[in-house]
């Protein structure tokens, strides 16, 4: 497998079989790193807006061989270089105690900020760097004071505005 880093738009022709709502998500990455094989993009992964959402997408054949955490740790540390202090996102409840899930809290120190129980999902964040940390301080704050359904809103709207125009 090889990677390429670049931007959603850089991407575009590659992400085109990729399934909606990932292929919008995507898109906007303003950091996207993707793994090729025999020319066919098989997984990305991309961080978007300023709240540096982190979105994954790994096609089903190739899903459970690795290729999310080399991606991840392509991202990680594109987005360091680039001076990114954080990322936040959504994980599913069923991935908190999967190998990826210890990967982001044990290795990475990515804390649960809300727990989501209709969506069956958590809003993470991964401080690392000073700033993050800082951040993610002030995001918990935050995060304990709004209702979770009301906060599942505000993600949703977010999540949403920053989609790529196209698709949407």
């Amino acid at each position: 497998m090889r990677f390429f880093v670049g931007n959603g738009s850089q991407f575009e022709e590659k992400l085109q079989d990729y399934p909606t709502p990932w292929a919008d998500f995507l898109r906007a990455s303003r950091i996207l790193v993707v793994g090729v094989v025999d020319d066919n993009a098989v997984a990305a992964y991309g961080i978007r807006s300023m709240l540096n959402v982190m979105t994954l997408y790994v096609k089903e054949g190739y899903r459970g061989q690795g290729i999310g955490r080399q991606l991840w740790e392509k991202v990680y540390n594109v987005a360091r270089k680039q001076r990114v202090h954080f990322f936040t996102g959504e994980l599913p409840f069923q991935h908190l105690h999967s190998k990826y899930g210890l990967l982001l809290f044990s290795e990475y120190g990515c804390r649960v900020m809300k727990r989501f129980d209709k969506s069956k999902t958590v809003l993470i964040m991964c401080p690392f760097t000073i700033e993050g940390g800082i951040f993610c301080a002030f995001l918990r704050i935050i995060c304990s004071m709004i209702p979770a359904e009301l906060l599942r809103q505000i993600t949703d709207w977010l999540s949403k505005r920053t989609r790529s125009k196209r698709g949407c």
